[in-house]
């Protein structure tokens, strides 16, 4: 599970107690349902790789101030067409969206706070980041 955090039962206090838990996974997800089309004539997928390269181009020069952007204007037009002759896009227009979230909810919040401690013990970054969530969105949910 990339976007999941395992849960140690041992976070919990109430484990010392009643022995009645078990380890788990917390984890945020989203299903889109999406409508495809196809986009095979150059233009289009030029427009669409073009659009693509400058966003992450520009995103890179934002980390490194030395980065020069590259665009598609950079290379021999016959060789770009060339390429998007041979790609084939997909534009996915969005028709539903249905996302879930198991941030220990279902604890107490002297549960979830044990959970919170424990996950920023590992000093994993993916670990801190669920450590938050559960902080900020999961004691809501009592």
């Amino acid at each position: 599970m990339d976007n999941g955090q395992y849960i140690s039962l041992n976070w919990y206090p109430s484990k010392a107690i009643t022995h009645k838990e078990v380890p788990t996974w917390n984890y945020q997800a989203a299903q889109f349902t999406v409508t495809p089309t196809w986009i095979c004539d150059r233009e289009g997928v030029g427009q669409m790789i073009s659009d693509m390269t400058d966003f992450f181009e520009h995103r890179i020069s934002l980390l490194d101030t030395e980065h020069r952007p590259w665009s598609l204007s950079d290379s021999p037009t016959s060789y770009i067409d060339a390429l998007c002759l041979a790609i084939v896009g997909i534009k996915m227009s969005i028709v539903d969206v249905t996302a879930s979230f198991k941030l220990s909810q279902n604890k107490s919040p002297r549960n979830q706070q044990g959970v919170i401690e424990g996950l920023r013990k590992t000093g994993n970054a993916q670990a801190m980041k669920m450590a938050d969530l559960i902080k900020n969105l999961g004691h809501e949910q009592n």
